[in-house]
């Protein structure tokens, strides 16, 4: 069921408060109630580009404007195809939610910057294929620290700022004390944006991820973004337990990038491998370049789901691939379900052939073993 309104930009912000203030109300158990207002404007306005100012300073007052009650604890909130028409109805409801703590934005066209302010409680940030969006602004303080930060689209600028709203600068290089990220997801299957690959900005993510438990990474957001930071980073992803891997195989499959980013990670228990298409690929970069020198052996990695593989060879050379770095021997999963672990047979080893085989294994709980990444439900 929905209420059904007509008016003006102003006008919409009073019937969306007033709505969710007498939603206890009408909602009942085997009710759906929704609110549907009428903009008076055309669709060449909606196509606009815009910005969004989300947190409790905003500058716009309207008039006898309602407050939400104070019995209203509204926890999460998904935008999806916000449009200019509707920009300053999001930032002003925005300002009245103190207990948001999850903010998702989904497919808004148009949609140029986001700007967090800091006397927020979000803790979860999630931008989903907003392909105009350039720049992502935040204000950092004690109060503010985003738990989970999750992106797919194209790379933006990160940019924070001081107690001076007016005063915008890029965080510096080795400066990871604005970061308590848990979890990232950096799906920049886009590629750059509209700064390029020197991203001004970008150090802020490298620096965050140090101390996530669950990521999702772009081989070239690794190669481009992450591999000039290695230095700073000092240890490592350390505290990195569950790994998407996201590559791009337009031959013959290479797992340079994969080996020496895990190399960096000496705690993961899950790896997650997609060949994907049609992701953004950095044709010119030359991994046999790289030299991460960390000997880590990964001692706890239970398991490895492999998808869109072109054949079993590649899939069999990859797990042999990843003996480099592996002192477990984990359990091979491939996409339709079959389960495999990577075994050196003595017999194959004294006739001078190839000592790896795969033996299947009968697993009784595999989503128990190896649930999907939490990220792969967007």
């Amino acid at each position: 069921m929905a209420l059904v309104k007509d008016g003006t930009k102003k006008e919409a912000v009073t019937a969306v408060l007033n709505f969710l203030n007498d939603f206890p109300q009408l909602h009942r158990p085997r009710n759906n109630w929704g609110l549907q207002f009428n903009f008076d404007q055309g669709k060449q306005e909606s196509q606009r580009q815009f910005s969004l100012s989300l947190g409790r300073n905003q500058r716009i007052y309207y008039h006898h404007q309602p407050s939400l009650s104070t019995a209203f604890n509204l926890k999460a909130l998904y935008l999806v195809s916000v449009c200019h028409v509707s920009s300053e109805m999001v930032s002003c409801l925005s300002s009245n939610i103190p207990s948001l703590e999850s903010l998702t934005i989904a497919k808004c066209n148009g949609l140029q910057s986001i700007q967090l302010e800091s006397n927020s409680e979000l803790q979860k940030l999630t931008v989903l294929d907003c392909f105009q969006l350039e720049s992502i602004r935040m204000h950092f303080n004690l109060q503010f620290r985003l738990k989970s930060f999750q992106c797919r689209g194209r790379v933006v600028c990160f940019k924070y700022y001081d107690e001076d709203p007016l005063y915008y600068r890029y965080p510096p290089a080795n400066d990871c004390s604005h970061s308590d990220l848990k979890d990232a997801m950096l799906d920049f299957r886009q590629g750059p944006g509209y700064y390029g690959i020197n991203i001004p900005g970008f150090e802020l993510i490298p620096q965050s991820i140090r101390w996530v438990k669950t990521l999702t990474l772009r081989r070239w957001v690794f190669e481009e973004l992450i591999l000039p930071e290695l230095n700073p980073l000092g240890e490592g992803f350390c505290k990195l337990t569950e790994l998407w891997w996201i590559d791009n195989s337009p031959e013959r499959y290479n797992s340079n990038a994969l080996i020496s980013f895990l190399k960096l990670c000496p705690q993961l228990t899950r790896l997650y491998i997609t060949i994907d298409p049609n992701s953004y690929n950095m044709a010119n970069i030359k991994m046999s370049s790289i030299k991460v020198t960390r000997s880590t052996k990964l001692k706890h990695l239970k398991a490895v789901k492999l998808e869109g593989f072109a054949n079993e060879e590649e899939e069999f050379d990859l797990a042999k691939q990843l003996k480099e770095v592996l002192e477990a021997e984990p359990l091979i999963i491939r996409w339709d379900g079959t389960v495999r672990r990577l075994t050196k047979v003595q017999k194959q080893l004294k006739k001078g052939t190839d000592p790896y085989e795969y033996i299947e294994q009968r697993v009784e709980n595999l989503n128990e073993l190896c649930p999907k990444h939490p990220h792969m439900d967007h």
